[in-house]
């Protein structure tokens, strides 16, 4: 018998595909397995068992997907839930991703697969790339050549831990110089300690925790479901202190919240790769990557709406007016602390200064700098929102001013994410 393909793709819109690539690979040598062999009777649960089974059984993932994301019944769609199960059983991928006119779907069934596709093609999440197709004729060609290949050298077993984003923080741990020693403390000790850290210094909690990112990514433990759940905490702590000590690359808050989406499907929390969507484009907008950030934003919107991140977004692309929209609604909302208001309310205020309602807008943004309380992050943000409404209506003066406090700020507190930022926005204003 030959290697096992399990075929994986929507019942819909390909009935006439699927038979003819289970053919095909059968002709070609490969024992298949595919949904149409299950008894009728089978209920959802019982679907999803025998999938996740003939995942764990095969050697080889073969994923057919059109704009169609299919049925949910269990919250998650079959095709999405054995791709990512694909992915943490190590098992090796041929994807396909076919972009036929004849194949349609509703608005929301394409809003879904694009969500779904966004984590299928991501570089740093998986080494496997996509193969995009036209026709069934180009499909079956497309397999055909893969497969011939795949017959020449054999199929590897592709740990999720061996995700691009986890080799880069992986190699980039191991590259940290050494610190002097400190405890030697379990992951959740760490995590306990990170956590108290910036109640004091952002400098400090960044020195501990790469000190330990390096010691947990040295010697992982990939198998213990412990370790990883224990390693996610550890990596939210992080993701916040890295926010505003305005570390980039391999340790910055897009990597870490990629890294989270790897350890979400090693634990087979697939419905968990959705809901770090929101951090990833969060990333993205902070490294002014606003096409990337806005496709991520649609992927996190599959969870929950995410008013703050559209109205950031809105504002890069200097449409006030719906970003104006997004911060009311935020506004709105009960049981915001002081300083997630004091940071929406800013940004409503700028809205209000561009659409020409200074008075308003101007009011607003007072009222948040006098506000007591606020902490040093929040405070910076504020003063840098001042900066710009003023740059806006050609106040340079003031508005230099409030760039040179908002710098002030992030240096006394180590912000150097937003001292990096206040910068260039400095540096913005005597280019003009």
């Amino acid at each position: 018998m030959g290697l096992r393909v399990f075929l994986s793709s929507v019942f819909q819109t390909l009935e006439s595909v699927r038979p003819a690539v289970h053919d095909q690979l059968k002709a070609l040598g490969y024992d298949v397995w595919w949904a149409e062999a299950l008894p009728r009777n089978l209920s959802n649960e019982g679907i999803r068992a025998a999938c996740l089974q003939g995942i764990e059984s095969s050697d080889i993932y073969l994923g057919i997907f059109p704009p169609r994301y299919g049925s949910d019944p269990l919250g998650i769609g079959f095709t999405d839930l054995e791709y990512q199960h694909a992915v943490s059983k190590g098992v090796p991928r041929f994807l396909y991703v076919v972009h036929n006119p004849k194949f349609t779907a509703d608005e929301d069934q394409r809003t879904r697969q694009r969500a779904f596709l966004q984590i299928v093609r991501d570089p740093d999440l998986s080494r496997f790339r996509t193969s995009r197709v036209r026709s069934l004729s180009e499909l079956l060609n497309r397999i055909a050549i893969d497969f011939e290949r795949l017959r020449q050298n054999p199929p590897k077993v592709a740990a999720a831990s061996g995700a691009p984003v986890i080799e880069s923080l992986r190699t980039a741990a191991l590259s940290i110089d050494p610190f002097e020693p400190v405890a030697d403390l379990s992951v959740a000790e760490a995590t306990a300690l990170l956590r108290k850290v910036p109640e004091h210094s952002f400098q400090e909690a960044a020195r501990l925790g790469l000190i330990y990112i390096q010691r947990f990514f040295s010697h992982p433990q990939w198998f213990n479901r412990e370790f990883l759940n224990d390693l996610d905490e550890f990596l939210l702590a992080w993701h916040y202190i890295t926010s505003w000590v305005g570390i980039r690359g391999a340790f910055g808050p897009t990597s870490i919240s990629k890294a989270r989406i790897v350890l979400s499907q090693m634990r087979n929390d697939y419905e968990g790769v959705y809901r770090l969507a929101d951090n990833v484009a969060s990333g993205l907008y902070g490294e002014r990557r606003l096409p990337a950030a806005k496709r991520w934003c649609q992927v996190a919107q599959r969870s929950a709406p995410l008013p703050w991140l559209q109205g950031a977004l809105f504002l890069g692309e200097n449409n006030f007016d719906n970003a104006g929209l997004c911060y009311r609604e935020i506004l709105k909302q009960p049981g915001l602390d002081h300083d997630l208001y004091g940071r929406h309310l800013a940004s409503y205020a700028l809205c209000l200064v561009k659409q020409g309602r200074l008075r308003e807008g101007f009011a607003l943004l007072e009222q948040v700098i006098k506000s007591k309380d606020l902490q040093p992050p929040t405070l910076t943000h504020a003063f840098r929102t001042l900066a710009k409404a003023h740059q806006s209506i050609g106040d340079w003066a003031t508005a230099r001013e409030s760039c040179d406090i908002a710098i002030s700020i992030a240096r006394a507190n180590y912000l150097r994410g937003p001292l990096r930022k206040t910068l260039a926005q400095r540096r913005q204003m005597k280019l003009s």
